[in-house]
């Protein structure tokens, strides 16, 4: 993938947006994950199939990885650095062979820790989460809110460290050895993050094609600067979830970003909910529901491979509190 300095100057414009932060499952012959909430009948509630589709225990490694071939710029209170250092969670199933990865972006003065609740979903479920710490944004660092143009250098810290798994994943030895399928590799994101993963999986300027699925919780588009406008690639599948209170990313922001999506995606609306609370761990009467949806949505493009709207839809409209549009 490459960057290009438009998207550092559009950056700027968007400061205001992303100010914070039994047998009846169905099995995967090449991975050997099993799943519930994909094959739910029709009508069926998701969230309470969930936990029958979390059959896996799972470990939580913290691996740092350091891409001395870039360099990180100052923050707001904090000097350069001549490499970029990515402390990184790793959840680990404890299936067997080689399994379908989410590499996950937190946002503005974040950090992965926020998210143990949907990663430990995932990991149940059967897939390998990977989450960098970014240097700048994360909520560790001095001024981290302040450091949001970091965002430019944000996807190429997503694909270096699917670099460094997927290395680890073909060595002999070692916890990650065998364990990674590089052909199923989700990106995910949430506020700044939803905005690296549009476009680190999304953008005709800047994708890994790696990403063969997507999800954007409260995210927006880039603003590419000098008059390019962000153009989305064709034929990868994308969710998107958006709240209609959400304060600093507003729905109608997120709808505009989601318009310029190609089929296969879908937005689903969360009525009343704010920016990152049914998301991250904080308590939100969306938790269950999310986790599930999200979940579905994996196990249709990474594990299975077969898109299926109608369940998709039939599961969404089973929660009072939520909708969900195609695109196109």
């Amino acid at each position: 993938m490459r960057l290009v300095g438009p998207l550092a100057l559009g950056l700027c414009v968007l400061v205001g947006a992303v100010s914070c932060s039994t047998d009846s499952r169905s099995e995967d012959t090449s991975t050997g994950i099993q799943s519930d909430v994909a094959d739910a009948a029709p009508g069926t509630d998701p969230v309470t199939t969930l936990a029958a589709a979390r059959p896996y225990g799972y470990e939580v490694l913290t691996e740092t990885f350091v891409d001395t071939s870039r360099q990180t710029p100052a923050g707001a209170s904090t000097p350069a650095a001549p490499e970029r250092t990515l402390e990184t969670r790793i959840y680990l199933p404890d299936a067997t062979g080689s399994l379908p990865l989410i590499v996950f972006a937190h946002g503005i003065s974040g950090h992965p820790d926020k998210f143990t609740g949907l990663f430990a979903t995932w990991a149940e479920a059967g897939y390998v989460v990977v989450a960098p710490v970014f240097p700048l944004t994360n909520d560790q660092t001095p001024g981290s809110a302040l450091n949001f143009t970091d965002a430019a250098n944000q996807p190429a810290d997503m694909s270096f460290v699917l670099d460094e798994v997927l290395e680890l994943s073909a060595a002999a030895e070692g916890p990650l050895a065998g364990k990674i399928d590089g052909g199923r590799l989700g990106a995910a994101g949430l506020s700044l993050g939803g905005l690296t993963t549009y476009t680190m999986a999304l953008s005709e300027c800047c994708r890994d094609d790696r990403a063969v699925a997507v999800e954007i919780f409260a995210g927006t588009t880039p603003n590419m600067g000098e008059g390019e406008e962000f153009t989305a690639v064709e034929g990868v599948p994308t969710l998107v979830f958006h709240g209609t209170g959400d304060p600093w990313i507003p729905y109608q922001t997120g709808g505009e970003a989601f318009e310029l999506l190609n089929p296969p995606a879908y937005l689903v609306t969360l009525e009343g909910a704010g920016h990152s609370e049914p998301f991250e761990d904080s308590e939100s009467p969306f938790d269950d529901f999310v986790e599930a949806i999200s979940l579905a949505f994996w196990d249709q493009f990474l594990l299975t491979s077969e898109e299926n709207a109608e369940v998709l839809f039939e599961q969404v409209e089973a929660f009072d509190s939520a909708t969900i549009t195609a695109a196109g």
